[in-house]
């Protein structure tokens, strides 16, 4: 569902790099999009069905040129991924904790320099589950940052109704 509002304002087009594709839900979705002609994978983990096996917090991960990339990276490397992209291509889309907004000693150059232009704050989803097995969240819920030559500047909020209703449109659940 947090792909749906991505996909819901965000036109995503051309050759697309997803550098930290994990289980691959972004790829499925990405590669259904008319708009998208390819779409290039990497995860360092191996046991991941990917085109490359790289550690996206290395330079040697972004060879390539591509008019999007689009990810849900690893929280712990997030801003040295997030670097990468943005010096490889100027359309980004990163799903992060909205407290990465939070403007601290190692992010406030990234955000002040170069700002998210639009924010997509998404209702708080389960990712992960405790150790009861159970879908557990986290305390601070994600949001989209994208950044884009044709990128509408702004924030906007997804309650859990509307991302289910547009993921049900875009064939996303």
């Amino acid at each position: 569902m947090y792909l749906a509002a991505l996909l819901g304002e965000i036109n995503i087009y051309g050759r697309v790099y997803e550098p930290c594709c994990g289980d691959g839900a972004i790829v499925q979705a990405l590669r259904q999009l008319p708009a998208v002609r390819a779409v290039t994978t990497n995860d360092i983990d191996t046991s991941c069905q990917a085109d490359r096996h790289l550690d996206a917090t290395e330079i040697t991960a972004w060879a390539g040129t591509f008019d999007w990339i689009v990810t849900n990276g690893p929280f712990s490397d997030l801003l040295l991924i997030l670097d990468h992209a943005l010096e490889c291509c100027s359309n980004v889309a990163f799903l992060a904790r909205l407290s990465f907004l939070e403007p601290t000693a190692e992010r406030e150059y990234l955000l002040e320099s170069n700002p998210p232009q639009r924010v997509i704050v998404l209702p708080r989803y389960s990712f992960r589950l405790n150790d009861a097995g159970k879908l557990q969240t986290d305390t601070v819920t994600c949001c989209w940052l994208v950044w884009g030559t044709a990128v509408q500047p702004g924030v906007s909020v997804w309650s859990k109704g509307k991302a289910q209703a547009q993921a049900v449109l875009q064939e996303l659940l």
